[in-house]
């Protein structure tokens, strides 16, 4: 019986005739094989790794399996040694496989025993499905992979990804020097027992763009662990030391790290976003300086944490566009001193305008004053706050902008627009394009920080969440509305994790109804900046 007809992989775990269930539950499938003679596996979509195999019953198998099922189904006793007959179409070769169910049995507690081999304590994070139920999403997302890597014994890995970060996109591999084939696929696995061999693995079942595609144009793909470390890239290197004698962990400094890890998520836009994974998830325990991302290299707090050792809760609001939420980011007194500080430059608000709307006045989209916090390279509350934000989205430091302070009065408001620059609309504007470097860079993310509670309006709106669409650009009656709360912070990505821009984090601010509304933003962008240090 072949059950699971909507797995993206063919292994020993697919092929089972000794469950009556399984059995009746493929029974449809096999009398299709009976009269076709093959079924094809199910095309994967948006990878290579697609359409590569095919498996062939005999007519004899089949009619055998056929009438156990039948029997299973009257609930007649059926022998137990059933003999099952695959034969696996790879090109113009095949091979052919007999065993019974007691041997497949056999197998399937090999299988069990290496995936608890996945979850051993040598590694950071555990390869199980109450880990990656975490990272794992319901449907599959463009350009997010999960991997988990592990040493079955000191000479040989395997290789576990989930395409598109769903559980039910699993592929596995094992290192040809020990297993021979990729469990995942049922083929021969090229050996992975270093960065550039795992590296080509990856390239070709993940569809990964490679540096021969041209970087040039877009950012390198790359792996970060589930805490957002940077791990490598498409550009890393493995190290130098060929001592085909060593220990793997000898080898190669940067499989070394995945190999420690375990675990690590893949972005093909290079740069790292929390995964939603559902609205509503909430992802606790998340420290504000555990990680201190700078430049491609990580290290711990070496301030010796000046405020506190304190987590937040990173809650999902939205995934399409990519909205979460923290509360409590920032303290009564840091709301406080963020308004006194810009209090003597603001000014009413300016835009960059599209070329369309070259010559229009900015207050025909934006009514609010706001100031930019430069020239205060020494106030440690506000280093504290910028080191905060790079710990929080694992994005360093100098890919960040200058903090823009905005005040909002009675019925002031911003309509709706995105963050990022879509190089097609700035075509008349060679500043904006060299900004942009054409596309390669752009924002990547908002941090929006509240200094006021509003009690009334004021309402940060995504007209175009949760599929929805807004009937004006000054429209807060659809989408995702997120009320201002003094010390709350959102984070709403302008691109995918593909590192294309995503036209649905288009949002605006609601007109403030009652009282003043107080906040503040950092953009950060996918490549350094250098507005600060």
């Amino acid at each position: 019986c072949y059950h699971n007809t909507e797995a993206h992989h063919i292994n020993s775990r697919n092929i089972c005739c000794c469950n009556g269930e399984a059995v009746l539950k493929g029974l449809v499938v096999l009398f299709v094989a009976s009269s076709s003679n093959q079924i094809s596996d199910k095309s994967r979509s948006m990878s290579k790794a697609s359409s590569r195999r095919m498996l062939s019953f005999s007519w004899t198998a089949n009619m055998a399996v056929a009438v156990f099922a039948l029997t299973a189904g009257a609930g007649i006793m059926a022998p137990s040694s059933v003999v099952v007959e695959a034969t696996a179409m790879e090109g113009d070769g095949a091979t052919t496989t007999s065993t019974t169910c007691e041997e497949q049995q056999k197998e399937r507690e090999l299988v069990d025993h290496d995936d608890h081999v996945l979850s051993n304590s040598s590694s950071l994070y555990p390869c199980t499905p109450e880990f990656l139920k975490d990272y794992w999403y319901d449907e599959p997302i463009d350009g997010y992979h999960i991997l988990c890597l592990s040493k079955v014994n000191d000479d040989n890995l395997r290789l576990t990804l989930y395409e598109m970060g769903a559980a039910a996109n699993e592929m596995v591999f094992h290192d040809s020097s020990s297993a021979g084939t990729a469990a995942g696929t049922e083929e021969e696995a090229p050996s992975f027992s270093s960065w550039d061999q795992l590296k080509q693995i990856l390239e070709y079942n993940l569809d990964l763009t490679t540096a021969e595609d041209n970087y040039e144009d877009f950012q390198p793909w790359a792996i970060f662990s589930p805490e957002g470390r940077r791990l490598a890239d498409g550009n890393s290197q493995q190290s130098n030391n060929r001592n085909t004698n060593a220990d793997i962990n000898d080898k190669d400094v940067t499989l070394t790290r995945l190999l420690e890890n375990g675990v690590g998520l893949l972005y093909l836009g290079g740069q790292f976003l929390w995964p939603g994974v559902r609205v509503g998830f909430e992802r606790k325990g998340v420290s504000l300086y555990s990680i201190m991302p700078i430049g491609l290299k990580e290290e711990e707090d070496t301030k010796n944490n000046r405020n506190n050792n304190g987590t937040v809760t990173i809650t999902t609001l939205a995934l399409d566009p990519l909205v979460v939420s923290i509360e409590g980011f920032l303290s009564d007194d840091e709301c406080t001193h963020i308004q006194n500080v810009a209090e003597p430059t603001m000014e009413y608000s300016g835009v960059v305008l599209m070329d369309h709307d070259e010559g229009r006045p900015a207050s025909d989209f934006r009514t609010s004053q706001s100031t930019f916090l430069q020239g205060f390279q020494n106030d440690p509350l506000l280093l504290d706050i910028d080191d905060r934000v790079a710990s929080l989205t694992r994005i360093p430091r100098n890919h960040q902008e200058n903090v823009q302070v905005l005040r909002y009065g009675l019925n002031e408001k911003y309509d709706h627009h995105t963050d990022f620059f879509p190089p097609e609309f700035y075509q008349n504007d060679p500043r904006t394009l060299e900004r942009i470097a054409h596309g390669r860079r752009n924002r990547i993310a908002t941090v929006f920080w509240y200094l006021t509670t509003v009690p009334q309006g004021g309402e940060t709106v995504f007209p175009q969440a949760f599929g929805q669409e807004a009937s004006s650009f000054q429209d807060c009656t659809t989408g995702l509305l997120v009320k201002p709360e003094r010390g709350k912070v959102i984070i709403f990505y302008s691109l995918l994790m593909t590192g294309d821009t995503d036209p649905n984090s288009v949002h605006g601010a609601c007109p403030v109804q009652e009282g003043i509304k107080w906040a503040a933003n950092k953009w950060i962008w996918n490549e350094p900046m250098m507005y600060v240090s």
